[in-house]
C-alpha cells in the first residue's frame, strides 16, 4: 500500500491499494469514482456523479444539499425528481399538483420537506411508473398519494425496484403512514 498526501492539483492514482491523504479542505467536481474504504474529514466537497463502491468513513458526519422541486399538474418539468435527489424542498400552489418521484431503488431514501408558513397547498406523490411501482401497495395508471397542506415532512424508502415505502411527520413530531397510491 502506497499512502500519498495531496499537495498538487491534479493528482492522478493508478494503484488500487494507494491509500490517499487530503491535508486540508477538498472539493471535487465532475464524476469521481471511490473504490476501497475511504475516510472524509474536514470540510470536502463533492458535486457531479460520485460512485463509491466501499465503505466510506465521515468523522462529522454527510449533509446533502436540498433541491427544490415545485408541484405541477401533470408532475413533470419542475415536479418531478431526479435521480439521486435525497433531500428535496417542495413548494405547491394547489393540492392536486403532483411531485414525480424518480425511478425506485433498493436503499434509496428521499426526504419532502415542506415550510408550510410558505406553501399552503398540499401535493400529491407518483412514482415514476405508477402502473407497477406502488406507494405502500397502491399501483394503477395514474395512482397518487395525496400529502395533506399541513405536513412538513414526508419520507419516502424504495424498498424494490417495484415499491415505495412512505411515512409522514406532524409538525408535533407524530408520524403515520403516506396513503396508499389510488
Amino acid at each position: 500500500m502506497v499512502a500519498r498526501n495531496i499537495k498538487e492539483h491534479d493528482p492522478t492514482f493508478k494503484d488500487p491499494a494507494d491509500t490517499v491523504t487530503v491535508e486540508n479542505d477538498m472539493t471535487l467536481s465532475g464524476a469521481n469514482t471511490f473504490s476501497g474504504a475511504n475516510t472524509h474529514s474536514g470540510a470536502n466537497t463533492f458535486s457531479g456523479a460520485n460512485t463509491y463502491s466501499s465503505t466510506n468513513t465521515y468523522s462529522v458526519g454527510l449533509q446533502c444539499t436540498s433541491v427544490s422541486r415545485v408541484a405541477t399538474s401533470d408532475g413533470t418539468g419542475t415536479g418531478t425528481i431526479a435521480s439521486g435527489g435525497k433531500v428535496i424542498t417542495v413548494t405547491s400552489t394547489d393540492n392536486d399538483f403532483i411531485i414525480i418521484l424518480p425511478t425506485a431503488v433498493p436503499g434509496m431514501e428521499i426526504m419532502l420537506i415542506k415550510d408550510t408558513s410558505i406553501s399552503t397547498a398540499g401535493y400529491e406523490i407518483r412514482t415514476h411508473f405508477p402502473q407497477s411501482c406502488s406507494i405502500n401497495g397502491g399501483t394503477g395508471s395514474a395512482a397518487e398519494s395525496a400529502i395533506g397542506s399541513t405536513v412538513p415532512l414526508v419520507i419516502l424508502r424504495a424498498v424494490t425496484t417495484a415499491a415505495w415505502i412512505g411515512q409522514q411527520y406532524a409538525n408535533t413530531g407524530g408520524i403515520i403512514s403516506v396513503e396508499p397510491a389510488a
